[in-house]
């Protein structure tokens, strides 16, 4: 989805990449939990945290998506 992030991968291929496990959500025994809500919250904080857009990444906006 990302054609950027695609054509380096292929360009550099995948050891010029790391993955990096940011947060581990633990489901919690609540009727109320909801884990893409939780994952959604998460996203947005990181993103904030990180501003991975431009030169710092490959985001194309600091938008969670839809």
């Amino acid at each position: 989805m990302n054609k950027q992030l695609q054509e380096d991968w292929d360009r550099l291929g995948a050891d010029a990449f790391r993955f990096v496990v940011a947060e581990v959500v633990q489901p919690k025994d609540d009727p109320g939990f909801n884990l893409d809500d939780e994952l959604s919250l998460l996203e947005e904080i990181w993103i904030e945290k990180t501003q991975p857009c431009g030169e710092r990444g490959y985001n194309k906006n600091l938008k969670i998506r839809e």
